[in-house]
């Protein structure tokens, strides 16, 4: 962290050197796994879920899936010419 700032801020390391191109990809590059608010944090929870809810929900995403069918039908052409 300390060198990606000193590169934001155009100031010296401690030890009076600039921080160089590859001093900073490599900072870059370790930042996720070297500081926890760069990183992604994945959270996997057991929730059970009743079986008249599932059933419900089930029942939506077929209600949605068979809606959105009927959406993607073609609209029929006109037939004739426009001022028959």
């Amino acid at each position: 962290m300390d060198l990606m700032l000193c590169r934001m801020r155009g100031i010296p390391l401690p030890d009076g050197t600039m921080v160089t191109d590859d001093q900073l990809s490599a900072a870059i590059a370790a930042a996720p796994f070297i500081h926890a608010r760069l990183g992604v944090a994945v959270v996997k929870a057991a929730v059970e879920i009743a079986p008249a809810e599932e059933q419900r929900r089930h029942e939506a995403r077929q209600s949605l899936l068979h809606m959105l069918e009927g959406m993607a039908e073609p609209v029929p052409l006109l037939q004739g010419t426009p001022g028959e």
